[in-house]
């Protein structure tokens, strides 16, 4: 059964199809249909975001008067494989959110300022950049400084892989909702929980599992539970 996809432009232009409760991860960005998660590297990933940032993920805001702060407390992470280049991955994903809004009854006319939307606001353009995993001795210090302890072996894949792929290039995209900007009629209160969905799409892949270089096009599919405070 389709999955229905929950974005910030359809409330925007029609406030009572979702203003009160939580929103599910997968109601603002589902998981990719169109490609296969691979589970160990779902629990690889899984763990290194426990290690290296993951719940490090929040965020300041000064709003309303008072200065609005949130933080991760939580968060699932997954990979999906597919041989879908990255482009045709990210036009998978647009003409996703673009049918589940047409087949909610969005008006035409509204269509294509939401297809502008979600190109500007949601869904990133592709980048093509040449890897490079930063240098390695400032990375070990900046982690040893902040108390980290990375898995064995971790930098020394990194450098691997950086070696392997020196004067090579790889596409990317990202895609982010934020549950918060969702809550028209129930806000997000301090000490309140909500939902941020996070979408990094990668080609290769750098395994860490493995120490290896992916060639096909990876998703990583990332919820965080967010809990809110106020000063």
């Amino acid at each position: 059964m389709k999955k229905t996809v929950t974005i910030i432009a359809a409330f925007l232009m029609f406030p009572g199809v979702y203003s009160f409760g939580q929103a599910p991860a997968d109601q603002m960005l589902p998981p990719p249909e169109f490609a296969r998660e691979h589970q160990d590297l779902s629990v690889h990933a899984e763990e290194l975001e426990g290690i290296i940032g993951g719940l490090a993920m929040g965020g300041t805001e000064y709003e309303h008067g008072q200065m609005i702060r949130y933080t991760a407390v939580d968060h699932d992470t997954r990979v999906f494989l597919t041989d879908l280049p990255v482009e045709e991955v990210r036009t998978q994903y647009l003409e996703l959110l673009m049918e589940d809004m047409e087949d909610q009854g969005m008006p035409p006319e509204s269509l294509e300022q939401y297809r502008g939307f979600l190109e500007t606001e949601v869904v990133q353009p592709v980048s093509t950049d040449a890897f490079h995993a930063g240098d390695m001795e400032t990375l070990e210090q900046y982690y040893r400084q902040a108390g980290i302890d990375l898995p064995a072996g971790y930098v020394e894949c990194l450098r691997e892989i950086d070696a392997k792929l020196d004067g090579q290039s790889g596409q990317s995209f990202t895609m982010e909702m934020n549950e918060r900007n969702l809550r028209r009629q129930d806000p997000v209160q301090p000490g309140d929980y909500f939902t941020i969905v996070k979408v990094e799409v990668q080609q290769p892949y750098m395994n860490t599992l493995d120490c290896s270089i992916m060639e096909e096009t990876a998703i990583i599919y990332t919820t965080y539970r967010m809990q809110l405070s106020a000063d």
